[in-house]
């Protein structure tokens, strides 16, 4: 995803990732990070403010891509026993 610096106009991309797969040098951020958390379920041109050990940052989404790469296909999951029904 790729952010607008509110805070000093500058532009970045993260990817978000696992929290064992974190290197901010790389542009990979944890999902359980600060800033991974925030931008959960954001859309392009939300505004996300995110209080981070360095201060406030505020970022504008400016793209998103492929935001689905990583969830498995509904066809993957399998039904087994029998299924409960919710009353």
């Amino acid at each position: 995803m790729t952010l607008q610096n509110l805070n000093n106009g500058g532009e970045v991309t993260y990817q978000i990732v696992g929290p064992d797969e974190s290197d901010i040098p790389s542009g990979k951020i944890s999902i359980v990070s600060p800033l991974g958390k925030a931008l959960l379920g954001k859309e392009v041109d939300d505004e996300v403010a995110v209080q981070t050990p360095g201060g406030l940052k505020n970022y504008t989404v400016l793209k998103i891509v492929n935001p689905h790469r990583f969830l498995p296909s509904v066809s993957s999951f399998r039904m087994t026993g029998d299924p409960v029904a919710l009353k």
